[in-house]
């Protein structure tokens, strides 16, 4: 079971390996959470509603994902100019 933590930064998500999960968000009770398949990508928008919760594998399989934090305040690259090929 991971420990109480908080999203605030937008993410992107990435299953690499899935599981039958648990969760709690923080003042509510624990529940069971809708198995996420294999390789599904998603975005959740947690700049606009952070969330602090935990996150608990009751699964017979591991449970392996990959969170990318979307940051602000980053430049955006200059545009390329089709010439510049």
């Amino acid at each position: 079971m991971s420990k109480y933590h908080t999203h605030t930064n937008d993410g992107v998500f990435t299953n690499l390996a899935a599981s039958e999960t648990e969760k709690s968000v923080l003042g509510e009770q624990p529940s069971k959470h809708p198995r996420r398949q294999l390789s599904q990508t998603y975005f959740i928008e947690y700049s606009k509603q952070p969330k602090t919760h935990w996150l608990s594998n009751v699964g017979s399989t591991s449970l392996r994902v990959i969170d990318v934090k979307v940051l602000k305040g980053w430049p955006a690259p200059a545009p390329q100019n089709s010439s510049d090929k």
